[in-house]
């Protein structure tokens, strides 16, 4: 039994094209010896073409033996290059085909380790993958899909929709962060998650990104000399951009040639676009800022940095990721990462804009946190110029919901019976309260996080999710609220737990008396209130 190996080093053109082949070529060099220091005797080491390495690791006992191999491999070659005052963090991707089992000629197992390595790059590269029948597929439907990017590029099928940025203190339209789109003449509308990455693997982003910059300053001077208000227009940048020691001359020539000002352009990069080479990038993103250009650090806490090296770079703002508004409402952690985003945000200086905001539950939150810019669907979704043109003529604003129900004391009761939900708003109607009723875990959540509750009181047996587990994660969220249960269902064991980690302020049972009842809640009011 033999193992092929096809190695591709991930993401080289990019690198070749942007800092010269003369660092390309001292790339190769190191890798090549890299790899034959790591063959043993009687294996095979051959440069194919390119960045593309061939290694024959013959007699392997079984399959099983060769993941170690590999894994070692990767390791052992992927580490960091030094050229001149350059530092070059490499990783490659490989693909396997076994003799016999996937080919019995030459032809055939370079073919298949080919097809196999391509998989390992659709899986975010720095991996290797087994060949397997169906990766043909695959492979041809990417040697497709590559051919038509490039006639993409040439055929104006790529274009622009726009996503409003809206301020919660003026409610009006302060930006747009332009999103690439591919209407394809045979498949139609492409999705960007599945042209963008081929895009970066084959170097077609630099165009592509061009082009995205060109346009974006375009409509953005386009809308001006309409006489509408001036927006920020805010594009995503690759890292594969930021390698280029010309990007901040692409910028400033853009900004040039469309007459627009610096303080109308906002360009979006990832943590992850920072790690490669922090200190060129910073560099490179100084001399962007310098022109008055804002810079904004997207898909912030989603990445692998630290604080340490973020607040070096010259962000101008954060971005809360849609991952984190998501879950905004249920999701202790995310609450938690969130309100971190945004008093950091505050303590550094920094603008905050939270992305994919889709409820007035999630804008509740927000605002009530101290961010005061979002987008997402619950304004509108990305659209065309034209209707981008319409929202900016019609003087379109954002609904904000008012807090009027949070002036008042503010009573949340949680129950899944509707009957006892009635009884008790009866009871307790002559309190004075701002009383908010809920039938199941989720709408306590979504009312919690659009009101100021002072005091909730919830039943414990409850489908999905009981009492006790609600108030321990209310407790997290909204920690003033005072909670109670309210059951006539007793577990003595869970109960004290409950009291003696603080989850609850008291227990309350079921049948209540009135006047009791009304006395429970009036001290708990008292205590929000200490």
């Amino acid at each position: 039994m033999a193992a092929v190996l096809f190695i591709d080093i991930d993401q080289f053109k990019v690198i070749n094209d942007s800092l010269g082949h003369s660092v390309g070529d001292h790339m190769l060099k190191i890798f090549g010896d890299r790899l034959k220091t790591f063959a043993r005797e009687g294996d095979t080491v051959a440069r194919y073409g390119g960045d593309e390495f061939v290694m024959v690791f013959a007699d392997v006992g079984s399959v099983d033996d060769i993941p170690p191999i590999a894994n070692r491999l990767l390791v052992d070659v992927a580490q960091s290059i030094d050229y001149k005052d350059i530092n070059l963090h490499i990783t490659v991707s490989a693909g396997i085909s076994i003799f016999p089992r996937d080919g019995s000629n030459s032809e055939t197992l370079l073919k298949n380790a080919d097809a196999a390595m391509y998989r390992a790059k659709e899986l975010e590269r720095n991996n290797f993958q087994f060949f397997t029948e169906e990766l043909n597929t695959r492979v041809m439907e990417r040697v497709t899909l590559e051919s038509e990017l490039r006639r993409a590029i040439e055929n104006d099928e790529l274009l622009l929709h726009y996503q409003p940025q809206v301020n919660l203190v003026s409610g009006k339209i302060t930006g747009f962060e332009a999103l690439l789109r591919w209407e394809n003449p045979k498949h139609g509308l492409i999705p960007p998650n599945r042209f963008i990455p081929l895009a970066e693997d084959t170097g077609l982003i630099i165009p592509i990104g061009d082009w995205v910059l060109q346009t974006a300053c375009a409509q953005a001077v386009a809308w001006r000399e309409m006489g509408l208000p001036p927006v920020v227009m805010s594009i995503n940048v690759s890292m594969h951009q930021l390698r280029s020691l010309e990007f901040n001359h692409t910028i400033a020539a853009a900004l040039k040639r469309h007459q627009l000002p610096a303080e109308q352009l906002e360009i979006e990069v990832t943590e992850s676009a920072l790690m490669d080479d922090p200190e060129g990038v910073r560099k490179l993103l100084e001399k962007v800022r310098d022109m008055g250009v804002m810079i904004a650090l997207d898909d912030l806490g989603t990445g692998y940095s630290s604080l340490s090296q973020l607040k070096h770079f010259p962000f101008g703002r954060l971005k809360i990721d849609q991952s984190f508004v998501a879950e905004l409402v249920h999701e202790t952690e995310s609450a938690a990462i969130v309100r971190t985003i945004i008093a950091m945000s505050q303590g550094l200086g920094l603008n905050v804009i939270a992305e994919g905001v889709e409820t007035e539950s999630q804008l509740s939150i927000l605002r009530r946190n101290g961010c005061y810019d979002i987008q997402g669907y619950y304004f509108s979704r990305s659209v065309e110029s034209a209707q981008a043109q319409e929202m900016l003529q019609n003087g379109n604003v954002i609904d904000i919901p008012n807090d009027e129900g949070a002036r008042t004391p503010t009573l949340l009761l949680v129950d899944d019976e509707p009957n006892i939900l009635r009884a008790l708003k009866r009871t307790l109607r002559d309190e004075g309260y701002h009383i908010l009723a809920a039938e199941s875990a989720d709408e306590a959540f979504e009312l919690l996080a659009q009101n100021e509750v002072d005091v909730i009181v919830s039943d414990q047996r409850m489908p999905k999710m009981n009492g006790v587990e609600l108030l321990n994660i209310v407790k997290e969220l909204y920690p003033d609220a005072v909670r109670m249960i309210l059951s006539g269902y007793t577990d003595l064991d869970t109960v004290t737990e409950a009291v003696n980690r603080g989850w609850i302020y008291r227990f309350l049972a079921k049948p209540w008396d009135d006047q009791q009842l009304r006395g429970h809640i009036r001290d708990a009011f008292s205590s929000h209130m200490q």
